[in-house]
């Protein structure tokens, strides 16, 4: 699965890839997604593309029940 978006600054297109290894490509060149947690948040924004997430539903799926015990 791959998505092409305009990159609000800078204007290059960007491209997230989902099938195998999440990527993200800048104008084709790769962008470096490191942090576990933004790796995760990145593909759940893609699945949920032009689909307002709330935060509590995000919150959910990147700390599970860690999240719900800090209530």
């Amino acid at each position: 699965m791959c998505h092409d978006w305009h990159a609000e600054r800078g204007g290059g297109p960007l491209q997230f890839g989902m099938l195998g290894p999440l990527e993200v490509l800048s104008d084709g060149a790769p962008v470096q997604v490191d942090a576990p947690k933004q790796r995760a948040l990145l593909a759940v924004l893609i699945l949920h593309a032009n689909q307002v997430v709330p935060s509590d539903r995000l919150l959910e799926l990147l700390w599970g029940d860690a999240h719900a015990h800090r209530r």
